[in-house]
């Protein structure tokens, strides 16, 4: 395994490089938020101040812009389980008050302590953004025959022959042109990475490219189960297979 000194965008230094000799290596960049539910009912997208990933647009109720949509935990940044928790109690209060089970003083009263706790984890979260930085810089570590897209075999020059020669500018024309995100991950495994290429090559923020994967199927579901809803003769079933153990042997076979 080679190790290499970077800059400051995490680009190699000249003479850096030092070879160490391992069975295996374990790499992790942190948490990634999905967000292709949010963006499929509409919600609006930015950047996560702290760690560069797309997020979703929340106001200080943890109101999307959406009417009627709260969104908390990590889909509108990764700041922790308590930190996502302290969301979750102000976006239930803000629910609240908007189906007028609430007034406006008990809303603010009731969500002091939560807005407290949110802004506490939040500067945590910054403290740890700072300490583990990850710039754009990685993408040139990448080689031609870098694997960029596991389940469907892509490789870095395919997406980057997307994006300079088919001008696939955003994430779903890069997914339609190369099959990244196709596969039976529907993106979850690769979409980071894949986004990361493409606003490096097309100089554009990851809020403004789109989504990898929007999931059409919320819930997925079996074909053989879809299939018991009708019988031989072409009827409805009234009592359809029910689940089995082995539903999750294949448990994002519908979404494709």
């Amino acid at each position: 395994m080679t190790l290499s000194r970077l800059d400051a965008d995490w680009s190699p230094l000249a003479g850096g490089d030092r070879v160490v000799a391992v069975d295996a290596a374990a790499v992790s960049f942190g948490f990634v938020p999905q967000v292709g539910l949010p963006a499929l009912l509409g919600c609006d997208l930015t950047v996560d101040p702290v760690w560069g990933d797309p997020v979703v647009a929340v106001d200080g109720h943890q109101a999307t812009t959406v009417p009627g949509v709260f969104a908390a935990g990590e889909v509108t940044g990764v700041i922790g389980a308590a930190g996502g928790a302290a969301e979750g109690a102000l976006a239930g209060l803000a629910a609240s008050h908007a189906l007028g089970a609430i007034d406006t003083a008990t809303l603010r009263e009731r969500g002091r302590q939560h807005r407290r706790a949110r802004a506490r984890y939040r500067d945590l979260a910054e403290a740890l953004g700072a300490m583990y930085v990850r710039p754009g810089g990685w993408v040139s570590w990448l080689t031609d025959d870098s694997v960029v897209c596991r389940c469907e075999e892509v490789t870095y020059a395919t997406v980057r022959h997307a994006i300079g020669e088919l001008d696939a500018t955003d994430l779903r024309s890069v997914k339609l042109t190369t099959r990244c995100g196709m596969g039976r991950c529907q993106g979850r495994m690769c979409g980071d990475a894949v986004t990361g290429i493409v606003a490096r090559h097309a100089a554009t923020p990851p809020s403004d490219i789109g989504a990898l994967s929007t999931p059409t199927v919320l819930v997925p579901v079996p074909l053989r189960r879809l299939a018991a809803l009708v019988d031989q003769a072409g009827g409805p079933v009234t009592s359809p297979e029910p689940a089995r153990a082995d539903d999750e042997e294949h448990p994002h076979a519908a979404d494709r």
